[in-house]
C-alpha cells in the first residue's frame, strides 16, 4: 500500500514539475509555449530603420523587428527590453499608469522619455 501511495505521489510530482517548467519564462518575460517561432529571413523587408543596441544593429521593418544571424536576419517577436527608438509603430495604442505615458502595439510597449524618444519596456500593468 506505501509503495502505491509513493508511486502516486511521484507521478504527481513530475506531472508539476513538468508543467512549471512548461510555464517558464524566457529573459523578455515571454513564455516558452508563447513564443514567436524562430524565423530567419535573407533580407530585411522594404524600406527599414535601423536602431543600434549594445553593438547590434536592430532592423525595422513592416511592424516587425530583426537581428542579423549567420548572413540573415531572424523576425523576433518582441524587441529586447532597453532599446531606444524614435518612433512607435503606427496603429499603438496609448496609456497612462501612475502618470507615464506608455504605447503599445501588439506585444511591443514602449515608454515615453521625452518626445519623440522612447524605450522598449516590459508591461507595467
Amino acid at each position: 500500500m506505501k509503495a502505491k501511495i509513493v508511486v502516486i505521489l511521484m507521478v504527481l510530482f513530475t506531472g508539476a514539475t513538468m508543467q512549471l517548467s512548461a510555464q517558464h519564462r524566457d529573459r523578455d518575460g515571454h513564455r516558452g509555449r508563447d513564443r514567436e517561432r524562430v524565423m530567419v529571413v535573407k533580407d530585411v523587408p522594404g524600406h527599414h530603420r535601423v536602431v543600434a543596441y549594445h553593438g547590434v544593429n536592430y532592423h525595422y521593418a513592416d511592424g516587425r523587428y530583426y537581428r542579423p544571424v549567420n548572413g540573415g536576419y531572424e523576425r523576433l517577436a518582441v524587441p529586447p527590453a532597453g532599446i531606444a527608438v524614435d518612433f512607435v509603430p503606427i496603429g499603438y495604442k496609448m496609456r497612462m499608469h501612475r502618470g507615464v505615458r506608455y504605447y503599445y502595439s501588439g506585444n511591443v510597449c514602449y515608454r515615453e522619455l521625452r518626445p519623440h524618444s522612447y524605450v522598449v519596456t516590459a508591461r507595467p500593468w
